[in-house]
């Protein structure tokens, strides 16, 4: 295992984000990028004086909660490591009830871990998404969101957007591979993770775990970093990451955002392409393939050349206008009988 690609993050400007970063497609820890934040100045005073403040901001719109019953550890995923069903409770509810079960929980080491998932800060807590912002990114596209929680551990998986995401209170471990060594990792079904996307089903820090086939390439390809409140990661799109919060208070905020913003969802062109192609024979598979390829994943500029302008379809770059009509044409394919 390696450790994470770091720089100072302090004074990092949008142009050399977008010019330096984005285009290696690599994870980076951003050391003390948002240190100025209101809401980690605060966390430096403790985990109470912490969740009184983020209470003080709390508005009354309900925020997704999960948790975890004891018996069930402290790591997202599966009932009993395999199901069927989940490990934990999904609830909707006020922000400033989950305050106050963490507050209720920080001193029982037995506690259920806890919590927020993804809650737009514009909703949970207006006033900070104000306060708490970043020029790295578009707000518009990459609207801010909260999560919050005691100790837990999210399983590795994949987001199919670029992912900033700042620590503002207690310590996050991030373990991050690439999108290949999705062959290593023995990831669960498609369509059925705690959030939609897959995860994997090994937990590298188990005992036994580096004699789980796979587990060893894996590590070796692994990329592990921890942040304290003022760092940021960069996780580019589809990078298979692992996020362990630390303390018994824990708040991040994070921003996702896809590029091209006219891009269509990957992973549910994965679904369809498995509904339409998995079962049909080898040979009718192979040729799809070479469809697949001249379309798709080979596609160059050369390639169309011998096309005009406008006959060039998706190949010459989709207004907004032009996606919205191809979703609307995909969408009366999928709702027709088969």
């Amino acid at each position: 295992m390696q450790r994470l690609d770091e720089r100072d993050g302090m004074g990092l400007s949008r142009a050399v984000f977008e010019s330096e970063l984005l285009p290696t497609h690599r994870p980076c820890v951003l050391r003390g990028l948002v240190g100025h934040w209101p809401g980690v100045a605060v966390a430096q005073q403790g985990d109470m004086a912490f969740l009184r403040w983020l209470g003080q901001h709390a508005s009354a719109a309900e925020v997704d909660a999960v948790m975890i019953p004891p018996d069930q550890g402290r790591r997202i995923g599966y009932r009993d490591g395999h199901g069927p069903g989940f490990n934990f409770l999904r609830n909707r509810l006020p922000l400033g009830d989950v305050l106050a079960q963490l507050a209720r929980y920080a001193a029982h080491p037995q506690a259920p871990a806890v919590a927020v998932q993804s809650a737009l800060l514009s909703s949970c807590a207006p006033a900070l998404a104000l306060s708490h912002g970043l020029d790295l990114v578009d707000a518009e596209r990459a609207p801010a969101r909260l999560w919050l929680g005691n100790a837990i551990t999210t399983p590795a998986h994949l987001d199919e957007s670029h992912n900033l995401a700042a620590v503002v209170a207690g310590r996050r471990r991030f373990r991050l591979y690439p999108p290949d060594a999705v062959r290593h990792l023995r990831v669960g079904p498609l369509g059925q993770g705690p959030a939609g996307t897959p995860i994997t089903l090994v937990d590298p820090d188990a005992p036994g775990a580096a004699h789980v086939p796979g587990q060893r390439e894996a590590h070796a390809l692994a990329l592990e970093g921890e942040l304290a409140p003022g760092d940021a990661i960069y996780i580019p799109a589809l990078w298979w990451h692992e996020v362990s919060s630390l303390a018994p208070v824990n708040a991040m905020i994070n921003r996702w955002w896809v590029a091209p913003a006219t891009a269509a969802s990957g992973l549910d062109a994965l679904l369809h392409t498995l509904l339409a192609l998995h079962q049909r024979p080898a040979a009718e598979r192979a040729a799809w393939r070479s469809l697949f390829e001249h379309w798709v994943f080979g596609a160059a500029p050369e390639s169309f050349a011998h096309l005009p302008p406008g006959l060039r379809g998706l190949h010459d770059g989709l207004t907004a206008d032009q996606a919205a009509a191809v979703r609307a044409l995909l969408q009366r394919g999928l709702t027709s009988p088969p």
